[in-house]
Parts: structure tokens; sequence; C-alpha cells
């Protein structure tokens, strides 16, 4: 029962941790649309392969 108990906490524990995640990358991101974009593709060096 105990295992039960801590696999259930853990679980938990982990889908808050990806809550607030997801919420502080879209409070980061909140409002980047309307920013001029800074660098363009041809501010590249070196491209990704």
């Amino acid at each position: 029962m105990l295992r039960l108990v801590e696999f259930l906490k853990h679980r938990k524990a982990r889908k808050d941790d990806k809550h607030f995640t997801e919420f502080s990358l879209d409070a980061a991101m909140r409002g980047m649309e309307e920013e001029p974009e800074l660098y363009s593709e041809n501010d590249i060096r070196e491209p990704i392969t």
C-alpha cells in the first residue's frame, strides 16, 4: 500500500512540474509575436545540417 501511495505522490509531482513548465514558457513568450525580428537567415554564419 505504501508503494502505491508513493507512486501516486510522485506521479502528481511530475504533473505539477509539467504544468508549471508549460505556464512559465507561455509567460516568457507572451507578447513576442508583436516584437520586431532582430535577426534573419542571412545572419547565420554556419548552417545547421
